[in-house]
């Protein structure tokens, strides 16, 4: 079903052309002893030159008519085609048949026949004063102390890995945060306690080594003050009340984001619920390669939910800006561009002013589009409020998002 086979069937008289335009070409250049540069004849070019001259304009005009019969077809091909010739001459009508995989036709469903819910986001006090301590922690320093050890403690310590009473690997002046899990969780939970000076020995016994510890120096750490010079450090923000209500905005626009995310996602999954989307699988296994280029590695089945589920999306937007005619033109591409040059971050200049990201952005640009046409088309109905953990307002404190007043591009479809 997804091997798609045509015969096509070239005019003997655009044949006959392209043979011409070849050889005149060839004549302009040619070099044959006893003729002038230019003046060779026909028939002699004919002898000299024909195998050469007829492989390239048949590859030439499969290529041409193969495109053109895709396009007429409305194919999506995902693999480069296979040519099996018939015969070829200038006498005659030039027959070929082209093998390609394709992706099937999308059949999408009707609009409103997809129902979907909008999450509202709601931002709490807690959730500012999350914020906050998440920059008090990063800006705090930590100090030596003269006590035990504890969990968030900044230690300082020299480490020797043994094997059966073999030192396999020694390191000084390690320092960590306990409680990260640089260390195994037996020699973190048995080390904390100690005070400087000290050492243990602890068997890790799923490893069968020794990691003997000595503990060299432990620094507490020491948030920053709520006062005028925490202020400062924020670029000026007068008092904490506008701090607060500064975080707040932050945090509301943030939580608006995610609520379009949220809805993008329903939408896109409930079109290919409810549709027919066929996808080769040699397509899907490329995707899995793609994905497993990067840090991230997707194996097995959920590589293929993942990969599959990507690529009905994509095929969704494809499908919705075809049937309704939506498109992006390179004045849209080159406003936005200048618009990230003008506000945008260093990091989203970086990404999206270099030439060979147009395409992406042009992308981009039409997956927004057409979300926000398909937001129009189905049925969406509000859902109860969701309340903003203070744990999910601490970690967008330290994306360090909320605290963008001005100049943030958010890139469509991003």
């Amino acid at each position: 079903e997804y091997i798609k086979e045509m015969e096509i069937v070239v005019p003997q008289e655009e044949v006959k052309k392209k043979l011409e335009e070849a050889y005149n070409n060839i004549k302009k250049e040619a070099f044959v002893p006893g003729f002038r540069k230019g003046r060779v004849p026909l028939p002699l070019l004919k002898i000299r030159f024909r195998k050469v001259v007829e492989g390239e304009v048949k590859s030439d005009i499969m290529r041409e008519y193969y495109q053109k019969a895709i396009e007429k077809e409305g194919l999506r091909p995902v693999t480069d085609p296979s040519f099996e010739e018939v015969e070829f001459s200038e006498d005659k009508p030039f027959k070929f048949k082209a093998t390609v995989e394709v992706i099937p036709p999308v059949e999408l469903c009707e609009y409103d026949k997809v129902e979907v819910e909008r999450e509202k986001i709601e931002v709490t006090d807690e959730d500012v004063e999350a914020v906050i301590q998440a920059k008090r922690e990063e800006l705090s320093e930590f100090r030596s102390v003269d006590r035990p050890c504890m969990k968030g403690d900044r230690v300082v310590v020299d480490v020797v890995i043994e094997s059966d009473g073999k030192v396999l690997q020694t390191a000084r002046d390690l320092v960590f945060n306990l409680g990260e899990g640089i260390l195994p969780k037996e020699v973190e939970d048995k080390i904390t306690g100690l005070k400087k000076g000290e050492s243990k020995k602890v068997r890790v016994e799923e490893e069968g080594l020794d990691y003997e510890v000595k503990i060299k120096d432990v620094m507490e750490k020491r948030l920053i003050a709520l006062d005028e010079e925490f202020l400062k450090t924020l670029g000026g923000v007068k008092s904490l009340d506008e701090l607060k209500n500064g975080i707040r905005e932050g945090l509301k626009n943030l939580a608006r984001r995610e609520e379009e995310r949220i809805l993008e996602e329903r939408i896109l999954q409930g079109l290919i619920e409810k549709s027919n989307i066929q996808v080769p699988p040699s397509v899907v296994d490329r995707l899995i390669k793609y994905y497993n280029v990067g840090v991230e590695k997707v194996e097995g089945e959920e590589a293929k939910k993942r990969a599959l589920n990507d690529i009905k999306k994509e095929l969704v937007i494809d499908e919705v800006a075809r049937r309704e005619k939506i498109s992006v033109s390179d004045e849209e591409v080159e406003e936005l561009r200048k618009k990230i040059m003008e506000e945008g971050t260093p990091e989203e200049k970086r990404m999206w002013l270099p030439e060979e990201r147009k395409g992406d952005l042009k992308r981009r640009i039409l997956r927004s589009k057409v979300l926000d046409f398909l937001k129009k088309k189905v049925k969406v109905k509000e859902k109860r409020k969701l309340i903003l953990t203070p744990e999910e307002a601490y970690k967008m404190g330290k994306t360090g998002d909320v605290w963008r007043r001005k100049g943030k591009i958010i890139v469509p479809g991003g």
